[in-house]
């Protein structure tokens, strides 16, 4: 296969597509993480394109703090429509949202543009299953551990959002379907009177953010 001699050319992991019972994507990060032995992990979608300073500027919050399990960047795009009318960019989220969140330690990790500590992930057992957003469950996993985060608001990487509004729904569906499996799976752990105050605040600010995967709905 085409895939399995790129990699050999040019050093990179080459994941078979043999595995259906999960999400495609959560198969993926696992995969990568039992065939390396890194000390960090940078999640990244293929379409996305890196500063050079990427690394340089995030691994020093990580590196410096054991306490800080992941690092987050803003997601920008290069093929908005003039005006962006389906607010692909969601500046109040980037710009405000996170920016208070980090000053708590729990601005979440959604996605592309994250580092994360292999160490702490290892304390979770890696990536969480519970939901299609693993991104999301993941960094809530971390969290209950007492673990932080930082949001570091610098544009060093920018990517490409849906072309379609077709692809745009399916792709809010998804986050909103998201949502709603991690709430499941966590909610008692975070009601639970084991429960730190800390972590019910943060829980508490970590799933009024998940209101927001469902513009797409008001926006139909």
């Amino acid at each position: 296969m085409i895939g399995m001699v790129l990699a050999e050319m040019y050093s990179f992991l080459w994941f078979p597509d043999s595995r259906k019972a999960a999400p495609l994507q959560m198969w993926q990060f696992e995969f990568g993480l039992e065939h390396s032995d890194s000390e960090y992990v940078v999640m990244m979608d293929a379409d996305m394109l890196h500063h050079p300073s990427f690394l340089r500027k995030l691994l020093p919050h990580i590196v410096y703090s054991p306490n800080i399990a992941f690092v987050q960047i803003p997601q920008p795009f290069y093929n908005l429509p003039p005006g962006d009318p389906l607010n692909h960019l969601t500046s109040m989220f980037y710009d405000k949202v996170l920016a208070h969140r980090d000053t708590l330690g729990c601005a979440t990790c959604f996605g592309t543009g994250t580092l994360f500590s292999r160490r702490h992930l290892n304390q979770i057992g890696g990536f969480q299953p519970q939901s299609i957003t693993e991104d999301t469950t993941t960094a809530y996993a971390l969290f209950r551990e007492g673990f932080r985060s930082v949001y570091l608001d610098e544009k060093l990487q920018i990517g490409l959002c849906s072309w379609t509004y077709e692809g745009y729904v399916q792709q809010r569906t998804r986050w909103g379907r998201g949502a709603i499996l991690q709430f499941r799976s966590t909610w008692r752990a975070m009601l639970s009177r084991a429960a730190s105050s800390t972590l019910l605040s943060k829980s508490s600010t970590y799933y009024l953010q998940s209101i927001v995967n469902f513009e797409g709905y008001c926006i139909m």
